[in-house]
């Protein structure tokens, strides 16, 4: 008796199906995996806003000034009120241990609009001077500076846009907590509609 088995043509065919297959499924894999990050970002947004409204409540209803007179910066004023502080740490952004800035990649719109510099010091701004908190940027994919390799800021504003590394895009939390993907080229830096992201 003859034992059947495939021939060397109906192998490669076989092996042909499959590659093509596998050609067409790697852009959706790759897709979902993005989508996947983009997501995890926008809850980390969201997490840090969570921790933003609770120090504001404790603090006389003031945002955290960008930097602190001690040198510390806004983010480590509400380390007492974010459990996992992984929430700093973007899935898409390259981390490098001797950044200075290792480890957090996102940045907060406390330059010049939810916080101000009086004779040197960074002042936090009161909540009810935001004029459209579900417009007024927040926090967003920190910029970066053009360093080797690049550093993600810990802060942003009009003329230091956030990063784009999500699909062509950034997340953007705004002061009300919602939280939403934007292109870049989509965020107004002046006009009425500028005036309300950024509060300036």
């Amino acid at each position: 008796m003859r034992k059947k088995g495939f021939t060397l043509i109906e192998l490669l065919v076989v092996i042909a199906i499959i590659c093509y297959l596998a050609s067409l499924l790697t852009p959706a894999f790759g897709r979902a995996r993005e989508a996947a990050r983009t997501a995890q970002c926008v809850n980390n947004l969201r997490q840090i806003g969570l921790g933003m409204h609770m120090y504001i409540d404790e603090h006389g209803f003031q945002f955290p000034p960008v930097l602190f007179t001690d040198g510390t910066a806004w983010y480590n004023a509400l380390e007492p009120y974010i459990d996992d502080p992984k929430v700093f740490e973007c899935p898409n952004y390259r981390y490098h241990d001797y950044d200075k800035h290792s480890y957090f990649s996102y940045g907060y719109n406390g330059i010049y609009g939810l916080g101000f510099n009086d004779g040197g010091k960074w002042i936090g701004r009161d909540i009810s001077e935001v004029a459209s908190p579900s417009q007024c940027i927040m926090i967003a994919d920190g910029a970066l500076v053009a360093d080797t390799p690049p550093k993600s800021l810990f802060y942003i504003y009009k003329d230091n846009l956030p990063s784009v590394r999500h699909a062509g895009g950034c997340n953007i939390l705004f002061v009300a907590g919602n939280a939403k993907w934007y292109k870049r080229s989509n965020i107004p830096t002046t006009g009425e509609k500028g005036r309300l992201w950024w509060n300036y």
